[in-house]
């Protein structure tokens, strides 16, 4: 692709003479076509910067197309622009070889073959009938073609008195209208250089853009794939469950208004189905409620060590005589055999400088049931849980608590572990337990934890099981000003 120069011709939107110079851009590294870039020359205005194309009578400057047409000269008979124009709209741009203009420069053969036509740099002398004149020619060439030629034309009279003078300065002019045409040349590459450049770099920033939408875009797709797969799975989850409970209160309630079965074990099955279908009724709704934003809280004053005692103390054996408590220093030691077959027990380490905290007493149970009770299910038989609670002392005053609950099960799957409080993550895709759950249960705790401008994490250890970890905030006023300075507090920086 190369540049294009057109020949003179009337622009229908301002009846103006002009000449077209196209250039193509392309991709520097590519060489891919991209666009074209166009530059529309009024004839008159341009040239007159260059030499006088008005008055015949001195030096006058004359410019053709390739076609001989006219694109700049004097009227002999109308020298003011606003003729030529009102000229020309009535005749069209006059030909070099049109019969009008051979017969006044007497069909000079020089002229027309020698500087005309051969496109090489020339000078013919003619008369005209109003003296002699020279006529130095000139072509304009684009990549070894000629696509306009341009004269200047001087009366003999002023080339005797002073020759090499007029020479020299003839020459000094046509260095400079060649010196203008070539620096609007080099300017006007420069300029689509730079804007090829310019271009260049906004089609590659626009590719990022897009590859990094894209990248968004599967990131967020691959996001709502998993999602839907997890609520499917949820749904049928809860579907069984919603159904596991129901057969056997059925079924039960059946037997035993038949007889065939004591009363008081029906009595027992079915209180137990109720109470897990009670609980999957609770954890639905709370899902609700925490998406929509509605899940009530009543925040009060409690005693947080007392409140995990009681929850690991629920999942103790009652009959088991190994339990035991221990006070160390700043700490209460208690040691609970969960399960006497499975020789599973809890052990819990707490700070008693903890005292009161604000929180929803009931929600904050509901956590420690949910962690609890997953340590106990992913425990195997020997295994051990272990609940910490420890004094975050921070140099703000705004002082937290932290609980620890550990297990020494089987862990977390690595690539289940970033989204484990993902609701819909069911236990039979975490681990391989005992009972399947409605997979809300660490959902539900994380929801809770944050709405009391808590956190909670999890991890696995490095010698085997999982550890889960809550902070909640606690009110300056609960701890003393002596309690700063012990050492089995934990100082937040």
């Amino acid at each position: 692709m190369t540049p294009l120069f057109s020949n003179g011709f009337r622009e229908l939107e301002d009846n103006k003479y002009k000449i077209a110079i196209t250039y193509p851009i392309l991709n520097r590294e590519t060489r891919e076509y991209i666009g074209t870039i166009a530059v529309l020359i009024p004839t008159v205005k341009f040239f007159e910067h260059y030499g006088n194309i008005h008055n015949i009578n001195s030096q006058y400057l004359v410019t053709y197309d390739r076609n001989g047409t006219f694109l700049a000269s004097p009227a002999a008979a109308a020298p003011e622009e606003e003729e030529i124009e009102e000229q020309e709209n009535a005749t069209g741009r006059k030909n070099f070889f049109a019969n009008e203009i051979q017969q006044f420069i007497k069909y000079n053969k020089n002229l027309n073959d020698k500087v005309v036509l051969s496109g090489q740099p020339g000078k013919a002398i003619y008369d005209y009938g109003f003296g002699e004149r020279l006529s130095t020619g000139y072509p304009i060439l684009a990549q070894g073609k000629r696509v306009y030629s341009i004269f200047v034309v001087t009366p003999a009279s002023q080339i005797y008195s002073q020759v090499n003078d007029v020479l020299f300065l003839e020459r000094i002019e046509m260095f400079l209208l060649l010196t203008g045409i070539t620096v609007a040349v080099v300017l006007l590459i420069i300029f689509l250089h730079r804007w090829n450049t310019s271009l260049d770099q906004e089609v590659k920033r626009r590719t990022r853009e897009l590859g990094e939408a894209n990248k968004r875009l599967r990131i967020a797709n691959e996001q709502l794939t998993f999602h839907d797969k997890m609520q499917k799975e949820f749904i049928d989850i809860a579907a069984h469950e919603l159904r596991t409970p129901l057969q056997p209160i059925i079924s039960y309630n059946a037997l035993a208004s038949k007889g065939l079965i004591d009363k008081d074990e029906s009595l027992r099955v079915i209180d137990k189905q109720a109470r897990r279908l009670k609980k999957l009724t609770n954890d639905l709704l709370a899902v609700n409620r925490i998406e929509s934003g509605n899940l009530p809280y009543r925040m009060e004053k409690i005693r947080i060590n007392d409140l995990i005692l009681d929850v690991v103390n629920s999942y103790c054996c009652s009959s088991c005589s190994s339990s035991s408590k221990t006070n160390t220093g700043n700490t209460i030691i208690n040691n609970n055999l969960v399960n006497e077959e499975e020789e599973l027990s809890i052990d819990t380490d707490l700070d008693h400088n903890i005292e009161e905290i604000d929180a929803d007493k009931e929600r904050i149970t509901e956590v420690l049931s949910n962690i609890i009770n997953n340590a106990v299910k992913f425990t195997k038989k020997g295994g051990r849980i272990k609940v910490e609670s420890h004094l975050l002392l921070s140099s703000d005053k705004k002082n937290k608590i932290e609980i620890k609950i550990s297990d020494t099960g089987a862990g977390i799957p690595e690539d289940i572990l970033p989204k484990i409080f993902d609701k819909f993550i069911t236990k039979n895709v975490l681990r391989k337990g005992k009972e399947h759950g409605s997979g809300l249960g660490l959902y539900i705790s994380k929801a809770i934890v944050t709405a009391h401008n808590g956190e909670i994490t999890a991890y696995n250890n490095d010698s085997g099981g999982a550890t889960f970890t809550i902070t909640l905030p606690i009110s300056n006023n609960n701890i003393d000003d002596d309690d700063d300075n012990n050492n089995n507090g934990h100082i937040l920086t």
